[in-house]
């Protein structure tokens, strides 16, 4: 029975007939299937097709990377199950998935906790960064953090954050009616891009490396076409009408997320927030010390 349940896990991944690495490669060296939650469109998306694009010119040719947006491959809860498995070799996965690798991912959940969007990518970019993802289980290995912009308040009876891409849908498609929408600029998603441990080590070192200066690079033109354009001009255009900031509830859902903040905070010390709330250790008390 067991056998038939993991049999079936994979062939609803993406269809009935998921694409093996041989059909989507050719005569190419590596195939790389990597599922998203995200839409075609999207700031997240739009850089992992950029990472593809790169990595492919990179290898000249010898690694093709297939991305999958939303919907495309079965249901994004269980794309950390189709990884171990290996019907996909890499994964962007929500927080959500994510924190159930590693809880210290709710951390990303968090209100302000970039200044601007040069703070987020010298992050995610950096020291701070790599450590977060070598906290995952010895099982994964993390690529990096995908980059998806600021997630936008949405109020339609029922609050909650949208990432841009969604907001981007529901302008396009005249569905906000009786919605208000606030720019609140406080929280900007990320999302881990895994694959195992055991198959990133089969890889050779260019191959690794590859990878990696191709995901960096596409975060970088990330971001750069990000304060180039500001995704909020473009979701205007779609449509999409933003409450003004001086309205009462603007502030009173700054005032609440920047508490929630403080609140997480004050909850919780680890590796990862010490990044913004440095651990500060109290010196030994010397024997003299403890005497006086």
């Amino acid at each position: 029975m067991l056998f038939f349940g993991v049999l079936s896990l994979i062939m609803i991944g993406c269809g009935d007939k998921a694409p093996t690495q041989e059909a989507l490669a050719g005569e190419q060296e590596l195939a790389i299937r990597l599922a998203t939650n995200y839409r075609q469109g999207s700031i997240g998306y739009q850089q992992l097709e950029n990472f593809a694009q790169t990595l492919q010119e990179k290898s000249e040719n010898t690694i093709v990377v297939k991305v999958y947006a939303t919907n495309e491959w079965s249901n994004a809860e269980e794309f950390a199950e189709y990884v171990e498995l290996g019907s996909l070799e890499m994964a962007c996965l929500k927080l959500e998935s994510a924190e159930q690798l590693q809880t210290a991912y709710a951390l990303y959940k968090q209100p302000y906790l970039f200044s601007n969007l040069q703070a987020v990518e010298s992050y995610i970019l950096g020291a701070e960064g790599r450590k977060a993802l070598d906290i995952l289980p010895q099982d994964f290995y993390g690529v990096g953090f995908v980059p998806d912009g600021y997630l936008y308040l949405v109020d339609n009876g029922q609050v909650q954050w949208e990432s841009y891409g969604i907001v981007k849908h529901l302008g396009e498609t005249k569905a906000l009616e009786n919605t208000k929408i606030y720019d609140l600029r406080a929280v900007y998603s990320i999302q881990p891009l895994v694959t195992m441990r055991d198959w990133w080590d089969m890889l050779t070192e260019e191959q690794q490396s590859w990878i990696q200066e191709s995901f960096s690079e596409a975060v970088v033109a990330s971001f750069a076409g990000q304060r180039e354009s500001d995704p909020t001009q473009t979701l205007l255009s779609s449509g999409v009408i933003f409450e003004d900031n001086t309205a009462p509830a603007w502030n009173s859902y700054s005032s609440m997320y920047q508490n929630q903040r403080e609140a997480y905070f004050a909850e919780h010390s680890d590796s990862l927030t010490a990044y913004w709330r440095p651990v500060v250790i109290s010196p030994a008390i010397t024997g003299e010390e403890a005497v006086s």
